[in-house]
């Protein structure tokens, strides 16, 4: 059986395969993550790999993210894999949505001073943000990510939970118009 990162590259590529011999411009779009609990600050990362101009003025893409925090006696780490798209507002174009939807792993420990607990889950993961383009090669973005994993797989108190996440949106253009 295939690794899931492994399969994800695989999925990726079969994905954009047909748009990247047609020759689109290339999305890339770095952010930072801040949350999910409340003093843990800039505690992930992630990006968006992904071809512009796709059924229509439409951008395809696949985000990955990783956050890592430590809170108190808990160590959590969780890795999303998300396919999304970017659409431009009708009359208004320069502000565009994403939305994305994929899975998320879970790790977790509590380190007690008298035990070391571990959990581990999987589960769905949404992103939605909103996207100011400053010209067709540079723009900022901000949204929300949420997701679901079942409580009892975790060490946090709830099933849904979600961060902020804030990047910037670069496009190249390598076809030369």
């Amino acid at each position: 059986m295939l690794k899931k990162p492994l399969m994800m590259k695989r999925f990726i590529i079969v994905l954009f395969m047909p748009f990247m011999v047609q020759g689109h411009d290339l999305h890339f779009s770095p952010h930072i993550t801040v949350g999910p609990m409340y003093g843990t600050g800039i505690s992930g990362y992630g990006g968006q790999l992904g071809i512009t101009n796709v059924f229509g003025n439409n951008t395809l893409y696949a985000s990955v993210e990783q956050i890592e925090y430590r809170y108190f006696t808990d160590e959590e780490r969780w890795n999303t894999y998300r396919i999304g798209i970017q659409h431009p507002l009708k009359y208004e174009p320069r502000v565009q949505f994403q939305f994305e939807l994929g899975s998320i792993d879970y790790t977790g420990s509590r380190d007690l001073a008298w035990d070391l607990q571990s959990r581990s889950g999987h589960g769905i993961s949404s992103s939605t943000a909103v996207v100011f383009k400053f010209n067709s090669y540079f723009a900022v973005r901000g949204g929300i990510s949420l997701n679901y994993v079942d409580h009892k797989n975790t060490f946090l108190p709830y099933s849904v939970f979600g961060n902020i996440d804030l990047g910037i949106v670069l496009n190249t253009n390598f076809n030369g118009h």
